[in-house]
């Protein structure tokens, strides 16, 4: 992202903010905590997981542990909480899941 662009979505985060349209823990791209559109990509993606990983699958279980213990700390954002009761559910469907043959 070009350094022209940059300062303009900041410009408009920051208006917003001053509005109160946007939550204040909200970054774009370039600051890197949440973007907008990043929820459902989320949620793509623990779906994904609980159709192709198993128990057998540990790292997976890892990771997904490594992602609950950060939406811990950041559920204040919004739909953090509701994104923590999923990840919860994935991992507990992975280590239920019977290894595949």
């Amino acid at each position: 992202m070009d350094s022209r662009r940059e300062g303009r979505v900041r410009h408009r985060l920051l208006r917003q903010r001053r509005q109160g349209r946007a939550h204040p823990a909200q970054r774009t791209q370039a600051g890197g905590l949440v973007v907008p559109g990043s929820l459902p990509v989320h949620q793509a993606i623990l779906q994904s997981l609980t159709k192709l990983a198993d128990a057998s699958c540990k790292l997976c279980e890892e990771k997904l542990l490594k992602q609950i213990e950060r939406d811990e700390q950041a559920v204040r954002l919004p739909g953090a909480r509701d994104l923590l009761g999923e990840t919860r559910v994935a991992l507990a469907v992975i280590q239920n899941k019977k290894k595949a043959n």
